[in-house]
């Protein structure tokens, strides 16, 4: 156990830009640790009034659920971005299992077994919560390619977040409602 170690292993989120923005020219594009802090708080917003949900869970889900890329890096599926994805979500999966599972040695075994237990959860999107959360972190993503587009701050175009693939995405009906008045 060596949570010093952990900790500045998931400092690397700070440093660490989407590669989604990346490919497309975006200039002073979103680091990891921004788009999680993101998602976080918009969950915390969507989230405020349901009573369907464990906002606890959520949150820590939404805390917990690009830990893996401070070890793989940001890996875009194919299935999100048929033009430009590295991996299906079975070997992104499979890739950042093992990674997370490492990083998680250097804390206690109630917090590493809650925080994989978290990330499983989501990443399966099988319960209420994970499908909320999956939800809030693709509606994070396209208001932030929103905002990229207004600016005109991209190369490639950023509209392809928010076409039918990209809002597909999205399960839960309140979510989705307000990530399309944006659009």
């Amino acid at each position: 156990m060596n949570i010093l170690k952990f900790l500045q292993e998931v400092n690397k989120l700070k440093q660490l830009k989407r590669t989604g923005w990346v490919e497309r020219g975006v200039k002073d594009a979103e680091s990891s640790a921004d788009h999680s802090f993101m998602t976080a708080f918009h969950a915390l917003v969507l989230g405020s009034k349901r009573k369907d949900l464990n906002m606890e869970k959520v949150l820590k889900m939404a805390l917990i659920h690009e830990l893996a890329e401070s070890q793989v890096g940001d890996i875009v599926l194919k299935e999100v971005w048929p033009g430009g994805g590295t991996m299906t979500f079975e070997e992104k999966h499979k890739i950042e299992k093992e990674a997370l599972d490492k990083l998680l040695d250097n804390l206690d075994p109630k917090m590493r077994n809650e925080f994989m237990n978290l990330w499983e959860e989501s990443e399966k999107e099988e319960t209420k919560d994970a499908v909320f959360l999956k939800s809030v972190d693709r509606a994070e993503t396209i208001l932030q390619a929103i905002e990229y587009h207004k600016k005109g701050n991209y190369k490639k175009s950023v509209e392809s977040f928010w076409d039918e693939n990209g809002l597909s995405f999205i399960k839960d009906k309140e979510v989705k409602k307000t990530v399309l008045k944006a659009i």
